[in-house]
């Protein structure tokens, strides 16, 4: 995204960021590890791939079951009260939620790379909402035992 790379600019720093995804169904991890992603800010550049890092600023530890009805959430163009509800199923998921946090991670990176997943907190071109919507279009391969966000 050319918005992000002007906001990155020249910035030096490191973050590395972790979603590992536990419990995920067979045809997503056949033996049943835990499958996972990761997006890093480095020296002015924003990488993301598949996998779980050893090493990593922020790890999030997700039950698949609980975190996919929510994972493909897109927050642009929502009403108010549309986020007011969904933000009730998040608070549910996020008791779920375990999460590592190395102390001695890069606090400017770090700053930049919530500025980047929310931009502002609004635009499409939020890193959040761009995950969201690949993540939401993958879904429809998904198996359809999983629950509805209604009863998390």
């Amino acid at each position: 995204m050319p918005e992000m790379a002007e906001v990155l600019g020249a910035h030096k720093g490191s973050f590395t960021f972790c979603e590992q995804t536990n419990a995920p169904p067979k045809h997503l991890s056949p033996d049943g590890s835990p499958i996972g992603f990761y997006l890093q800010i480095k020296d002015g550049k924003a990488t993301a791939g598949a996998g779980i890092p050893e090493q990593c600023d922020v790890k999030l530890y997700l039950d698949y079951a609980t975190n996919c009805p929510v994972s493909g959430y897109v927050y642009s163009g929502r009403s108010k009260e549309e986020m007011k509800e969904f933000a009730k199923t998040m608070r549910a998921v996020q008791k779920s939620v375990k999460q590592e946090v190395n102390k001695g991670r890069d606090k400017a990176t770090a700053k930049l790379f919530g500025e980047l997943m929310a931009a502002g907190g609004v635009g499409e071109n939020a890193l959040h909402d761009i995950l969201a919507r690949r993540t939401k279009s993958a879904q429809a391969t998904l198996d359809e035992t999983l629950p509805p966000m209604s009863k998390l």
